[in-house]
């Protein structure tokens, strides 16, 4: 016989598993594996008990039927009622284990004193009889003063049901409805953590069990029977896992717990995150900050345009707003479309003066044709797509524009890009034509001819001047007999408008390009080299 503490008391309130825990130590340790009778009160089975330790521990079904005594009903009425005592039913000796469920009915702090010493007498006897006693109650003031110091082991029992899980420190009773809702069973756990007496009506804790709730242990006992009466088992009322649907359960179970589901979640969230590449993204983000491109240099800062002070006298009070700063390479588009309307103008003069000999038109015509293709040819390139940034395509003039903006100027004029393709560069106008990198649509490439010409062309390049002054209407006389020029003997040859960034003192050693004696009889100066060819026609001018 294993050695057991004479007294020892069992406490826990009304369903926190008492009655489950000690079945357990009964049926898993005491009668398999221990000698001696069990005496109790506890509504157990003995049949199912006997079958239960023969299928799992091998046991002798019949030895621990003969080990297992329920003490009767009768008996313990006459306990309440003081009427005898547990010393007139025992047998001598008792060789065994005594276990008292409910023990404040029948001995407590509001009975006689002389009733709670007959006890403590027998109590005492109890080591020379062989035997040992286990009180349950559900709190330990329930029992006569004088017991809690001849106690020599306490256990406490309690369910983790109202205990919290460590990380959302939500009660496991929440979390044992909701595995029950997926599984259909309803399984907590039973704490039974064990104290010695160490004196001085103190305890220290020495062990900590803990019992899973075992179906097969249910059927050795009925759980809501009255251990005075030997009544049957009333049956458990449902829970919410059982009452409820899946949606409105899920509900019950987040308002039951706000604030401890939703910061936690929040933690999981980002720590997921962080797991699956978002610590890329915050250290790329934090190098990038502190990269030097990504900070404006001190130099740019210094010659940034200062915001103009506030002049009163213009408008009506208000400051005039900035003037929008043109985009880079914007001045030599400017230049290019200002020249090509000046060469049409021009050659559109020569034509029409009759100032200038016939014979003299045609080698001025072709000089200012040539030059007027060149210009083309700028103004044409200005208005290709070199590059695309972000959501944003780069024209060579320096200008931006986003997917949808309306281009305002040059050849892509009142044109937006509607869509972009990275891996084939094109771009897809709203028209419907397709752009490729470093191009221009078909439809931007027409015949100057048709296009409208300019109203206004402002004269502001030595280009300009020149070949506007040399095809004036009024003129010198014309001498047919003087001395060779651009139209004979005697006809001074106009001025040959000279193309942007060619020196005029290198004309005279452009190669002849066709116009024949014409042109060297005319004293006129060669024209350039022939310009790259247009297959798509001229360009419009401004305006058009």
């Amino acid at each position: 016989m294993a050695w057991r503490p004479i007294m020892t008391t069992t406490i826990g309130v009304a369903g926190s598993g008492k009655t489950y825990s000690r079945v357990c130590y009964l049926v898993d340790k005491y009668l398999p594996h221990e000698a001696g009778k069990l005496y109790t009160n506890l509504p157990l089975k003995p049949a199912a008990i006997a079958e239960y330790c023969r299928k799992v521990y091998g046991s002798d079904p019949k030895e621990i039927l003969d080990r297992i005594y329920l003490i009767p009903p009768e008996v313990l009425e006459k306990w309440q009622e003081e009427k005898e005592g547990p010393w007139e039913y025992f047998p001598h000796p008792i060789a065994g284990h005594i276990i008292i469920d409910e023990a404040h009915r029948f001995v407590s702090s509001q009975h006689e004193k002389e009733w709670a010493r007959k006890w403590q007498v027998w109590i005492g006897e109890l080591r020379h009889l062989h035997g040992s006693i286990e009180f349950m109650t559900q709190a330990e003031n329930k029992l006569p003063r004088e017991f809690k110091e001849e106690c020599e082991r306490k256990i406490v029992i309690e369910t983790d049901e109202s205990r919290r899980d460590s990380w959302f420190n939500i009660e496991w009773h929440y979390w044992y409805q909701l595995w029950a809702k997926l599984r259909g069973r309803y399984v907590p756990m039973t704490i039974a953590t064990e104290m010695k007496n160490v004196g001085s009506k103190k305890f220290e804790t020495t062990l900590e069990t803990a019992y899973v709730r075992r179906p097969e242990i249910f059927a050795l006992y009925d759980s809501f029977s009255n251990p005075n009466l030997g009544g049957e088992a009333l049956g458990r009322p449902k829970m919410e896992y059982e009452r409820m649907t899946w949606p409105r359960f899920l509900l019950w179970f987040f308002l039951q717990n706000p604030k401890q589901i939703m910061w936690r979640f929040g933690v999981v969230t980002f720590t997921v995150w962080m797991i699956f590449g978002g610590w890329q993204w915050i250290f790329t983000s934090f190098m990038a900050a502190l990269s030097p491109a990504e900070k404006k240099p001190a130099a740019a800062v210094a010659k940034a345009p200062l915001m103009k002070p506030f002049d009163p006298s213009r408008g009506k009070g208000k400051p005039k707003d900035p003037e929008p700063t043109p985009a880079p390479g914007y001045e030599e588009f400017l230049d290019a479309r200002r020249a090509a309307a000046a060469m049409q103008q021009a050659r559109s003069a020569v034509r029409n003066s009759r100032a200038v000999p016939d014979q003299a038109k045609g080698p001025v015509i072709d000089e200012l044709e040539a030059a007027l293709q060149q210009y083309e040819e700028a103004y044409k390139r200005s208005s290709e797509v070199v590059g695309m940034v972000g959501e944003e395509i780069i024209l060579r003039d320096g200008s931006r524009f986003k997917k949808g903006e309306t281009i305002p100027d040059g050849l892509l004029k009142g044109r937006s890009v509607t869509s972009f393709d990275r891996k084939t560069q094109l771009f897809v106008l709203d028209n419907g034509e397709h752009l490729k990198l470093g191009g221009l649509p078909k439809s931007a490439t027409e015949n100057l001819a048709t296009a409208a010409k300019p109203k206004r062309v402002p004269v502001k390049t030595r280009v300009v001047s020149e070949a506007l002054s040399g095809v004036a209407d009024t003129g010198p006389q014309v001498d047919r007999n003087g001395p060779a020029g651009a139209g004979g003997p005697g006809v001074p040859g106009p001025s040959i408008p000279v193309p942007l960034g060619v020196d005029r003192r290198q004309m005279g050693n452009q190669p002849d390009n066709g116009a024949g004696a014409a042109r060297k009889g005319s004293g006129a100066a060669p024209p350039q080299s022939d310009p790259p060819s247009n297959p798509g026609g001229g360009l419009s001018p401004v305006g058009s």
